[in-house]
């Protein structure tokens, strides 16, 4: 089995382990152990008040069951909040990392022609939000005031030459970074799938399976 092969099924893996852990939270026995003997009823009622609820910040989803994806996720501008936490970490990788060299992580101006790293994250905030059902159109619509015109993954990824290894990677890094900021298991699942299913579009180098940024001959483009 090739190289990418077994790294895909690991990360495919790591969205199907976190749905399993959302499916078993929430399917778990009512019966327990059915070898251990059944704990007595209570005498009396519990005397103690329960504390009220937190207060729910008004952008959160009220019920899972009644809200959508979008909802869940705070509509634009909680996944807007995500998307800084998940480039934050991508960035944090040296290999992912070398593939921004034209857009200005470092500080500095972008290439001629490439967008910012904030005009990126735009973007991004636009996908995710059109994957979870939200108002938001991508590609083809600029990413909000910045003045970027958000393209399609295959064009926004042209020239890179990024092998799969190195997408699957930034796919793992988004997952962890998403399941850290708290986002449900099956909810990490969605995203992770729409993502992945882009993967010919945004992995155009076949002649290695990973490995940094080679700058074309030339100069950006």
């Amino acid at each position: 089995m090739k190289t990418h092969s077994i790294r895909r099924l690991g990360v495919a893996g790591l969205f199907a382990v976190q749905s399993l852990a959302f499916i078993l939270s929430a399917c778990s026995s009512d019966d327990g152990d059915k070898g251990a003997a059944a704990a007595p009823p209570p005498t009396s009622a519990p005397t103690t008040t329960p504390p009220p609820a937190p207060p729910r910040d008004a952008g959160a989803p009220s019920n899972p069951a009644t809200t959508g994806l979008y909802e869940r996720l705070g509509k634009k501008t909680g996944i807007a909040v995500g998307i800084d936490v998940v480039f934050a970490a991508e960035l944090q990788d040296p290999e992912v990392a070398s593939y921004y060299a034209f857009n200005g992580v470092d500080g500095g101006a972008p290439a001629a022609g490439h967008p910012s790293a904030e005009q990126i994250k735009a973007c991004f905030v636009n996908q995710v939000a059109a994957i979870a059902g939200g108002p938001e159109a991508y590609p083809g619509t600029p990413a909000d005031s910045l003045g970027w015109q958000c393209r399609s993954m295959a064009a926004a990824h042209a020239n890179l030459g990024i092998p799969s290894g190195v997408f699957d990677k930034f796919i793992a890094i988004a997952a962890s970074s998403l399941k850290q900021l708290g986002v449900a298991d099956a909810d990490i699942a969605v995203i992770g799938a729409a993502f992945l299913a882009s993967e010919p579009q945004v992995a155009q180098d076949k002649t290695r399976d990973s490995g940094p940024f080679i700058p074309p001959a030339g100069g950006p483009r």
